[in-house]
């Protein structure tokens, strides 16, 4: 399974998920228009889970939200000046 999972016949292809993710991780498909996680989500993900939590369809499911597992989120790295 992926980080990241979308049910396409539940997808109203909105681009909510998108542009709510603060990591960019999850892109949408040019052709169809449906989100996809980037090869990097599971590297760049923070697993806020607002992706999930924002679209109006409940069609996304995030690997450790869907059977109600949490993991804690991880703060954005900062470089030490």
């Amino acid at each position: 399974m992926n980080l990241i999972n979308v049910n396409e016949k539940l997808c109203l292809r909105c681009g909510l998920c998108a542009r709510i993710c603060p990591v960019r991780v999850i892109k949408l498909s040019e052709a169809s228009h449906l989100p996809h996680p980037g090869v990097e989500a599971e590297k760049l993900c923070i697993n806020c889970g607002r992706c999930v939590d924002r679209c109006p369809a409940q069609a996304l499911y995030h690997r450790y939200r869907k059977y109600g597992k949490k993991r804690p989120e991880r703060k954005f790295e900062t470089e030490s000046v």
